[in-house]
């Protein structure tokens, strides 16, 4: 895939400087002057704390498995912008991409839209002229405000509520929950995962004004047995009308039930609403899902872990899953953290299960000072070392695991997606 031109990236680069700008004024010009691009397939919109991406890209599996003709918009990427944008599951060719662009500048910066509005509109109109069917769309940021918003979905899907971007979504659970529940439109169905008394309660009021069927996965999905291996989760559940049933998820990890629950509850309401999408199909998608940088184990020597938590609940997540993949094994770490993130919570629960914390730069302007990273880390008594470049943070982190250890790379989209880049000298340096 050829790499975008150095004047797109310019371009985008010139949008970056306008931050998260929430709300629906900018985008609703937008997609007006591109004659609604949002409104020709029918669209699945997920929200969420944590699990959204993973959701997203088990529904569109799934529905390609189906044989729908799909789109999948997810945020952010890892390696290159054209992750985020997908057709039948392959990213968008830079041609095509720069081809919607070309002759729309002058409105993008009439408007000032954001980064993320110019590839929310992208994603838009890729799809329409695809031809796409069914569009998965995953929430930036929130929900109610999102660019995304501006959709009208058939199936609305929240797997889970937690504390994350409280300075533009607010500082309670509560608070949070009505951000994430304004993606719910009339006319749509929800499907919503396991999460706090409170916030179901502000999902649900949401859904009874706007006469919204509500599916709560884990009453309409009993979980009868789950075993958790490095090849992924097998998950033997019931549904409200039918016998208990084996599904294999690609996605390892106790966490990832939930997400799992949340599309096998989506697909009946889907059927409900005249998809057709059969157990062979819904099996076959979550078998075959494919999403870098969700526990992502590269079998090297040392084994090679990658994993895009970034908050406390996401971190909280992947030490369950280390611990029931390896019980017996401790990781070196190699971490890096934006500034806006709890990074106290995130390392506190390292101290058992980490022998030693590289901490690494972020090509971010939001990272947070590796040396600060290591004093807390300390503070906790977990043993810390600094080296700026991931890479060589990396390369570190597998002469100390040794042949037979794992190296766990985690805290940040922007460090996972640089290791993924470096992958091969990563291998190959050790």
């Amino acid at each position: 895939m050829l790499p975008i031109s150095e004047d797109t990236k310019r371009f985008l680069e010139s949008r970056e400087l306008f931050g998260w700008q929430l709300g629906l004024v900018r985008i609703s010009r937008l997609v007006k002057a591109f004659g609604h691009p949002e409104r020709r397939y029918q669209v699945i919109h997920v929200a969420g704390t944590n699990g959204k991406g993973s959701t997203a890209a088990m529904f569109e599996a799934v529905l390609r498995s189906a044989g729908y003709r799909t789109g999948l918009y997810t945020s952010p990427h890892l390696v290159a912008f054209n992750e985020r944008i997908r057709i039948d599951g392959a990213p968008i060719e830079t041609t095509i991409f720069e081809n919607l662009l070309a002759g729309q500048r002058p409105l993008l910066e009439k408007v000032s839209a954001t980064y993320f509005e110019v590839l929310t509109l992208m994603a838009f109109a890729a799809f329409a002229e695809a031809g796409v069917q069914v569009a998965v769309i995953e929430v930036g940021l929130g929900g109610r405000l999102d660019a995304t918003n501006i959709v009208k979905p058939e199936l609305c899907v929240i797997p889970s509520i937690d504390l994350d971007h409280q300075q533009f979504l607010g500082h309670t659970i509560d608070r949070i929950a009505v951000e994430k529940a304004g993606i719910l439109k009339r006319g749509a169905a929800c499907v919503i995962g396991q999460m706090p008394i409170s916030a179901k309660h502000e999902i649900g009021w949401r859904a009874k004004l706007l006469d919204v069927p509500l599916v709560e996965a884990w009453q309409h999905c009993m979980l009868k047995s789950l075993e958790v291996a490095e090849q992924g989760n097998r998950l033997f559940v019931a549904t409200e009308a039918k016998e208990a049933k084996l599904f294999h998820s690609s996605l390892i990890g106790r966490h990832q039930v939930n997400n799992t629950l949340c599309v096998i509850a989506g697909v009946h309401a889907l059927n409900q609403r005249g998809f057709r999408i059969s157990e062979l199909a819904l099996d076959h998608g979550l078998k075959n899902t494919r999403w870098p940088g969700r526990f992502q184990v590269i079998h090297a020597r040392p084994r090679l872990l990658f994993d895009v938590a970034h908050n406390p609940a996401g971190m909280r997540a992947l030490i369950e899953t280390y611990r029931q993949v390896y019980p017996h094994q401790r990781s070196i770490v190699v971490m890096g953290v934006l500034e806006d993130k709890d990074h106290v919570n995130m390392l506190r629960p390292w101290q058992r299960l980490a022998e030693k914390i590289i901490f690494c730069k972020l090509q971010s302007k939001r990272g947070r000072a590796p040396e600060e990273l290591a004093q807390e880390a300390e503070k906790l008594s977990i043993a810390a070392e600094v080296h700026h470049d991931p890479l060589q943070a990396i390369h570190r982190a597998q002469e100390l695991a040794g042949a037979h250890g794992v190296v766990c790379v985690t805290g940040s989209h922007y460090l996972v997606g640089e290791a993924l880049g470096g992958l091969e000298s990563i291998r190959l340096a050790f």
